[in-house]
């Protein structure tokens, strides 16, 4: 059936429920699609890098509703004036030359939209910021429509800037809370963490990986508990985890995690064992990204570990690295057999069987596959190779 007999209300609920990728190649097909698919494209935009003033104004002609303030160099009342249509903003940008007082005053400035706070923008330092926060922007003036808890700090200012399950809890009475990282909070008592989680109904909860080294670690115990109470927990790094650096530690998880129906992301890449990572049993997990780094390659033993990760549905980024646990690089065959990953992968030559003479052969090989990057040491085996990256394709992926 030609979609150009459809009328543009039933052409509306299509594109209304595609990815925006798909919307934008529909958009180039004709004129009528160019006006049909717009609202979808850029009704929420996100832009990578910080944007200037000009380029925001240049796009105001489009029908923008939502827009994120960590995507522009503006003051963030400014965005607002500029965008006059918008519905919500994301006041989301953390500028560590800025005072908690600073974002304080901003956000009064901002008379409308709603407003989507992010804590990670409020540098909040000190004991007394906590109070200023839910008394005079919560309890104030400002149109906060909802609260993303997400503030990160060193471990020198945890005391001061980590909230109790208590704190959290007075912000709740205030506004909705639609996210929250578990580092963002002090806790003690998971107990009490659970209790205080329980009341917070659709608050999605992020266990992500933070910067400082004494953040409280889950066990496998923590995590039945937040599963067997259905918090929604959307997003898990292995490093948040108390497995003992052990890939037994780490298996012990895989049946709890699997409980939890919404989790959209385990990340396993950062995960550091001293002994491999037996990969096939975290292969129904939501597993976006992964490092070969974890999994020991073997002779005759890279078919086999090439069909375990095409088991990973959700699998996307792959970083094709060097192995912690086998001193064996991929030969031409080996790493031909990566090719039927539908996956961006991120490639260090140095788990490569690399020589001067089979440069052409690999390079022929990642022409056909999706290299974001390319990398390799400066000291290591190749560098006194003749070798430079090359970009080819429309989406500029790499090969040497």
């Amino acid at each position: 059936m030609d979609i150009n007999l459809l009328p543009d209300e039933i052409l509306e609920i299509i594109i209304a429920f595609s990815e925006k990728e798909d919307a934008k190649a529909l958009s180039r097909t004709s004129k009528r699609m160019y006006n049909l698919t717009i609202e979808r494209i850029w009704s929420k935009p996100r832009f990578y890098g910080r944007r200037d003033h000009s380029f925001l104004t240049k796009i105001t002609k489009f029908p923008i509703k939502e827009l994120h303030t960590n995507e522009f160099n503006c003051l963030w009342s400014n965005i607002c004036d500029i965008v006059s249509g918008l519905e919500l903003i994301h006041i989301d940008n953390n500028n560590n030359n800025a005072t908690f007082e600073d974002g304080f005053d901003d956000i009064c400035e901002i008379a409308k939209p709603p407003i989507v706070l992010h804590t990670n923008a409020l540098n909040m330092k000190y004991r007394d910021d906590f109070d200023l926060f839910l008394n005079e922007i919560l309890g104030g003036v400002c149109s906060i429509r909802k609260v993303i808890i997400n503030h990160k700090f060193s471990s020198d200012e945890r005391r001061n800037c980590a909230w109790s399950p208590k704190q959290l809890e007075m912000v709740s009475e205030k506004v909705y809370i639609e996210e929250i990282l578990l580092s963002s909070l002090s806790i003690t008592d998971f107990d009490e963490l659970v209790k205080v989680l329980c009341k917070l109904k659709g608050t999605r909860v992020n266990i992500s990986k933070t910067r400082f080294n004494n953040q409280y670690l889950l066990t496998v115990e923590d995590l039945d508990k937040l599963a067997t109470n259905n918090i929604k927990v959307f997003k898990i790094d292995c490093v948040a985890l108390e497995y003992g650096l052990s890939s037994d530690g780490l298996t012990k998880f895989a049946p709890v995690l699997s409980k939890f129906q919404s989790l959209e992301d385990f990340n396993i890449r950062h995960a550091y064992c001293k002994d491999p990572i037996p990969i096939q049993l975290f292969t129904d997990l939501p597993i976006i990204t992964l490092s070969t780094a974890q999994i020991r390659w073997e002779a005759g033993k890279i078919a086999e570990i090439v069909k375990i990760l095409s088991e990973i549905k959700t699998l996307t980024n792959l970083g094709l690295e060097v192995n912690n646990h086998s001193d064996y690089k991929l030969s031409l065959a080996d790493f031909e057999r990566f090719k039927i990953l539908p996956v961006v992968m991120f490639l260090d030559l140095e788990a490569l069987d690399l020589t001067k003479e089979n440069v052409p052969e690999f390079r022929k090989i990642m022409l056909e596959m999706k290299i974001e990057d390319i990398y390799w040491s400066s000291t290591g085996e190749y560098s006194n190779f003749d070798i430079s990256l090359k970009s080819h394709g429309p989406d500029d992926y790499k090969t040497i």
